[in-house]
């Protein structure tokens, strides 16, 4: 989810899907939300390790982030159909984290929402 009039202007002329479609929508100043349910289950540790794993941010941060993901999704891990949502509000310097559904908290630090949404979808 983004903030379509506000990232319209940004993405214009970039093929969706694409690089430079990703960077614009990325570097949008809007508020965006990175929604992801998951298709089967995974374990604690992998997805908390796989979100956690942001290029240019600081450890601290990191391991706050980690921390937060494996206290909120539990020892189970997320089964099948179960959801994570990061959010980061427009102009923001934190990530807002919920897992299914209940927010588990925030986490203060302005490399680690961009860095987030900068990870492209393979």
């Amino acid at each position: 989810y983004a903030d379509t009039a506000a990232v319209a202007k940004g993405v214009k002329g970039t093929t969706p899907g694409g690089e430079a479609f990703y960077s614009a929508l990325a570097g949008a100043k809007a508020e965006k939300a990175l929604h992801l349910k998951f298709a089967r289950g995974v374990g604690t540790d992998k997805v908390a390790d796989a979100l956690a794993s942001v290029a240019g941010v600081p450890a601290k941060a990191l391991e706050t982030f980690g921390t937060l993901l494996r206290e909120a999704i539990g020892e189970d891990g997320v089964g099948k159909g179960e959801t994570i949502t990061l959010r980061w509000p427009a102009g923001g310097a934190q990530l807002t984290v919920d897992v299914r559904g209940t927010r588990a908290g925030v986490v203060k630090d302005a490399s680690l929402p961009a860095g987030v949404f900068a990870i492209r979808p393979h």
